[in-house]
């Protein structure tokens, strides 16, 4: 199963170095920013039929978190095989000997609502996304939409919360130039119930939590 490997950290992070990058050479006061929001990560399995996409064990993994003031950001991808009637396990656990036919892989995107409690025991996670595969020649990439898959997953925390904080610095030695940002957040396993695609998800896991960024910039 892929594991979608981007960080809320670097995403945010390049949101200020970017504006620093082109401020003007001039004194100024310190720039601020700040941004929270929630996140849920989900990885399971999915026996049956999807939209635009071959075999019949689907290995999903999403990443979605939603931003106070920003939005909403999904990254998430569907590994697809053609396996015999009863396995839904694509390779052997013990051997790593792949069991079933390949069948392809998909992205997933589009915008999801992540919704956690306020003690962090239980979270929702719910929209549609868009299947979509890619093809590229010699010279470009383009994109084909498959179909969409339906979300709508509940998680419930098992275990304590974990809480991690995190910070990065840099300044100039030329134009003086000063930055610093901050990340802090906490977060959740979980089991997870409900449906993708209409489907129940089974072999399931996730984490899930609340995060706050902010930055000091000043030239």
């Amino acid at each position: 199963m892929r594991t979608i490997a981007r960080t809320l950290t670097a995403a945010l992070v390049a949101l200020p170095v970017a504006a620093a990058a082109s401020a003007p050479a001039v004194a100024a006061a310190p720039e601020r920013f700040s941004v929270s929001g929630e996140s849920v990560d989900v990885q399971g399995t999915l026996l049956g039929d999807l939209d635009g996409l071959g075999g019949n064990v689907h290995l999903v993994g999403i990443s979605a978190q939603e931003t106070s003031g920003e939005g909403s950001m999904t990254w998430g991808s569907v590994d697809s095989y053609t396996c015999a009637d009863g396995v839904t396990m694509p390779w052997d656990p013990e051997t790593g000997e792949l069991l079933c036919a390949p069948a392809g892989w998909a992205e997933l995107s589009g915008p999801l609502t992540v919704d956690t409690d306020k003690k962090l025991t239980a979270a929702t996670v719910a929209g549609d996304l868009t299947i979509s595969t890619w093809t590229c020649d010699d010279e470009e990439c383009w994109s084909e939409e498959l179909g969409t898959l339906a979300v709508d997953l509940l998680v419930s925390g098992t275990g304590g919360t974990l809480t991690e904080r995190s910070s990065q610095t840099y300044q100039d030695p030329t134009t003086g130039e000063r930055y610093r940002g901050t990340m802090r957040s906490t977060t959740r396993q979980g089991e997870v119930g409900g449906t993708l695609g209409g489907h129940p998800v089974i072999d399931a896991w996730a984490s899930f939590g609340r995060f706050s960024f902010s930055s000091t910039y000043k030239l």
